[in-house]
């Protein structure tokens, strides 16, 4: 059983009890519940010992980032506005003028 999953089934804020009692930030635990980053081993055992055993040390030293279902695609970012030629901008402005 993963981190996650065993928060699943924990009642609403326990992620900032559990990260009281372990003594870490809950912005921590919610990395290693994610997958993002790894326990020392020191923490892993606290935490094995925390759950109860349901969640092994060696299953967070190999825990894979969540996924989240309901994830959208990243958006393709802003494209520039194409901008006229500055020569054409000027002769638009001053008709006579050469550029």
């Amino acid at each position: 059983m993963t981190l996650n999953e065993w928060f699943k089934g924990q009642p609403h804020g326990a992620g900032h009890k559990v990260a009281r009692d372990l003594g870490i930030h809950y912005v921590w635990l919610s990395s290693l519940r994610r997958g993002k980053k790894h326990p020392s081993p020191e923490l892993a055992r606290q935490i094995e010992a925390y759950t109860g055993g349901a969640v092994t040390s060696l299953e967070m030293a190999t825990a894979e980032p969540v996924k989240r279902a309901d994830s959208q695609p990243k958006r393709p970012g802003r494209k520039k506005p194409q901008c006229p030629p500055i020569k054409s901008v000027i002769r638009g402005y001053f008709p006579g003028a050469t550029a």
